[in-house]
This record gives structure tokens, C-alpha cells and sequence, in this order.
């Protein structure tokens, strides 16, 4: 599974988790966008070396477009944290079994441009494919 923006909030609502109502309403938190036709942020990612993420990507820096007012709070049982904004909010988590990707930016409002995003979409396609022969 791959899970973006809001689809990475219910995972982790959907697993007991909980969610940070409004970021620009924490101290300390950077723009992280508007959902629903406002204007994006655009900042840096760091993912951890470990993650599936990483591996997919390349990368454990990543540069992220997001549209996004809540963020992951509480974790979600089974999930783990994989990649943080530089203000410390959880970017990406994935569960310890399976292939369960979910992030918090939109890598398809980069791909195109940013192979890093773009190997994001290619890894899935590959476990879906895998998936598919077994």
C-alpha cells in the first residue's frame, strides 16, 4: 500500500492513532501548506536510512510539496516513523510487515521532475507486480 497526504492520516487514525488538529496552531511548526486549493510548502525531508523509503528513493534527503493542515500526532499501532520534516513533524511512516508506505507530501506533484519522487511511485509498481506472481 501506498498512502499519501490524507490517506497517511487515516492509516494512522485507522491504527489508534491520533493527529496534530491544526500544525499552524503548534509552536515551532513550519508552513506545511493548505489543503483544498490553497498554496503548497515546499521544504526538505529527511527519511530514515533504514526505510523503505529511502531505499526506493535513493535518497534520505528528500525535497516535499505538501498540502496539509494535520499531521501524525500519536502513532498508530504497528506503525513506525521513517521521515520527519526539519521542524520535527512526522513525514512518512510505514508498518514493519508488508509493504505499507505512507507519506505525508505529495511525490505526484513532483515526480515529473524529481526522480527521487518518482522512484517512490516505481517501487510500489514493483511490489504490486511481485504481488501479482506469487
Amino acid at each position: 500500500m501506498l498512502a499519501i497526504c490524507r490517506g497517511a492520516q487515516i492509516l494512522n487514525v485507522a491504527c489508534g492513532g491520533t493527529l496534530v488538529q491544526h500544525i499552524p496552531d503548534e509552536p515551532g511548526h513550519l508552513p506545511h501548506g493548505e489543503p483544498v486549493g490553497g498554496d503548497a510548502a515546499t521544504h526538505q525531508v529527511k527519511a530514515s536510512e533504514s526505510s523503505r523509503i529511502a531505499r526506493a528513493c535513493g535518497h534520505i534527503a528528500l525535497t516535499a510539496r505538501s498540502h496539509h493542515h494535520q499531521g501524525i500526532d500519536r502513532l498508530g499501532e504497528g506503525l513506525i516513523p521513517v521521515a520527519w520534516s526539519e521542524d520535527g513533524l512526522i513525514e512518512a511512516i510505514e508498518r514493519q510487515d508488508g509493504w505499507v508506505v505512507a507519506v505525508q507530501w505529495h511525490p505526484e506533484a513532483t515526480a515529473a521532475a524529481d526522480p527521487a519522487q518518482q522512484a517512490l511511485f516505481d517501487a510500489f509498481a514493483a511490489q504490486v507486480r511481485a504481488q501479482g506472481r506469487s
